[in-house]
């Protein structure tokens, strides 16, 4: 290979390598002919190498201050920002300073993203990619994973931005999610608070005027007075507005929550939406099932209401079956519908991280499927402990 063949050959591979092989070269006395310039004495050609090796470190100078002055930007950005392959290989990363991967970046890089996380996780991302390449749009989903101490919830948002290369950006929204809890905990006891105090005091005023207009309507009737018409309409609307107002209350608070019963809320929850046109909503109970904490049976109805909403709202579902059943210490709660089912190409939404949040709360399993039948069917599972026999002495 001619010297001027071979400086190009390893320019082209690394330009570092072409200036190393030229300074060799030059101190070993070769005769050196560049392809910039037709030099022919060492003189000349050291100049020329000179110059290009100071434009080199200027470029290199500027590429720094670019790196110093936008690195601050980086910084400050608290989500972790990944250049992903098609094929699920970490080709770069940045995490935030307080970073909640237990690995630094250096040691991400080049992993495979099922080295890294649980089998679930890597098929949302991996369809996620898919569908960002086919569409050539950004996809958003939600998932957690388990770090050290705790299990994290991540928002996340995939885009196309090479030829073979995804843009992965990864949100921490734990701490968000415990807030929404805690706000729908606070809602839940002032929704409770404003159906008793419209039962006991509203209602109750509402039932008593109704006695009276009862009783009016009789007394002019017995004296065939005109206006016994007028006291029925008044005793009707007040009957509308306590059935309605009874409703409401409901709506807010279900009376068969305040006596832990279950399935006589999950049964009228269905009753209700049945009611909604185009819309059939079935329950059934399998076994007697006794829940004697309130905090479960209040979490276990939300987790329901909270599937249904979603099988209505996102899964466009016209049939939905709630199944809760009881097997020697273990109950379980099934919510299935015949909708379009979970899918990487739609958003999760917050809802399932708050049902999630409810289930772990009380101590029970949450997961979310796709039926084989079509439509999705969201799973809680809890396990009981006996209540103690006081009179066998156990404790």
């Amino acid at each position: 290979m001619k010297l001027k063949n071979l400086v190009r050959w390893a320019d082209r591979v690394d330009p570092n390598w072409g200036f190393n092989l030229v300074l060799f070269l030059m101190a070993l006395g070769a005769p050196l002919v560049l392809a910039t310039c037709p030099v022919t004495t060492r003189a000349e050609a050291h100049k020329e190498l000179q110059n290009g090796i100071e434009k080199r470190m200027d470029e290199h100078l500027a590429l720094r201050q670019h790196e110093a002055k936008h690195l601050p930007l980086l910084n400050v950005i608290t989500d972790t920002v990944v250049r992903l392959h098609k094929d699920g290989t970490l080709l770069d990363l940045k995490t935030p300073l307080k970073s909640p991967w237990p690995a630094t970046d250096l040691q991400l890089v080049g992993k495979k993203w099922v080295d890294l996380f649980p089998s679930d996780v890597t098929a949302l991302v991996m369809q996620s990619v898919k569908a960002a390449m086919e569409s050539g749009g950004g996809q958003d989903f939600f998932f957690r994973h388990l770090l050290p101490g705790e299990f994290r919830e991540f928002e996340a948002r995939i885009v196309h931005s090479g030829k073979e290369e995804m843009l992965l950006i990864l949100r921490d929204i734990t701490e968000r999610a415990r807030l929404e809890y805690q706000i729908q905990e606070i809602t839940e006891r002032e929704q409770a608070r404003i159906a008793q105090d419209l039962h006991d005091n509203f209602g109750q005023l509402l039932a008593g005027v109704a006695c009276l207009a009862k009783e009016l309507e009789k007394n002019l009737a017995e004296k065939s007075l005109p206006d016994s018409a007028h006291a029925a309409d008044i005793y009707t609307h007040l009957v509308r507005g306590l059935t309605q107002l009874r409703n409401v209350t409901r709506g807010l608070w279900p009376v068969e929550l305040t006596a832990n019963d279950l399935s006589a809320a999950l049964a009228a929850l269905a009753a209700d939406v049945s009611k909604i046109p185009r819309l059939n909503c079935r329950f059934n109970c399998v076994g007697p099932v006794s829940i004697p904490d309130s905090a479960v049976v209040l979490n276990l109805y939300r987790i329901a209401q909270g599937a249904i909403a979603n099988s209505i709202k996102h899964a466009q579902a016209k049939n939905i079956e709630i199944l809760l059943a009881a097997e020697r210490h273990k109950i379980t709660l099934q919510i299935m519908d015949d909708g379009v089912g979970f899918s990487p190409e739609k958003t999760a939404g917050i809802g399932l991280l708050i049902m999630g949040y409810r289930a772990k709360s009380i101590g029970a399993t949450f997961e979310t499927d796709r039926r084989g039948s079509g439509g999705a069917m969201v799973t809680c599972s809890l396990v009981v402990r006996p209540v103690p026999d006081s009179s066998r002495g156990e404790s």
